[in-house]
């Protein structure tokens, strides 16, 4: 899943920093000074992650920021970075979906291991709705066909019924007797009109020569 991390904080030169670790890892990079700028870059990018900071010097806290994404971009991961200890903060953030919490001053290996793990756990999930939207678009064509296939039973069993119905009415109306016979003096059909001229019923000719 390949895409730019978008790097969010008031701070330009903490932002640098974070920039000049992750770039050379393979990771490009976008920094964004305000949720105006950071709202720009999700619409213009291609975003993968979002490293935000928890606290911004604006009305939109970061956290506000980082739920609205989350819910906007269901394919975006988010880590939060904060110079704060604040237990209430980290289990709100994590609750909204926040994969990460990196405390400043950052540290170099533990944000390469957080932004790894994160890509691959985004790998995993965009693998999983792959999966599942296969699985939904294959049930819903098999579905698809299964109703054809009934709808053309039902047409020709209709058909069926129409032909039987329409053989029935033309034998009940021809002023002769209607059979099917074999070389073997059995019948394959008799019509019931026999009956008045034999007085025997049509079922009795359709059981003879049958043990």
């Amino acid at each position: 899943m390949s895409g730019s991390v978008l790097i969010l904080d008031d701070e330009p030169a903490l932002g640098r920093m974070v920039k000049a670790i992750l770039e050379p890892a393979g990771l490009p990079c976008f920094i964004a000074e305000n949720t105006f700028q950071a709202s720009e870059y999700l619409d213009r990018e291609k975003i993968i992650l979002l490293l935000c900071d928890i606290q911004l010097n604006e009305e939109t806290s970061g956290l506000t920021f980082a739920r609205n994404v989350l819910q906007s971009h269901k394919d975006i991961g988010v880590i939060m970075m904060t110079g704060l200890e604040n237990d209430s903060l980290i289990e709100e953030a994590f609750k909204i979906g926040v994969f990460d919490f990196i405390s400043k001053p950052v540290n170099k290996k533990r944000l390469i291991i957080s932004t790894t793990n994160a890509q691959r756990r985004l790998n995993l999930e965009s693998q999983a709705r792959n999966h599942q939207d296969h699985l939904e678009q294959t049930v819903a064509q098999r579905t698809d066909a299964l109703n054809n296939t009934l709808a053309q039973l039902e047409n020709t069993y209709q058909a069926l019924h129409q032909s039987e119905a329409h053989y029935r009415m033309l034998v009940d109306n021809i002023p002769c007797i209607v059979y099917q016979g074999f070389a073997d003096w059995t019948f394959g059909f008799v019509d019931p009109k026999i009956q008045t001229s034999t007085g025997f019923s049509s079922n009795e000719f359709l059981n003879q020569g049958k043990k």
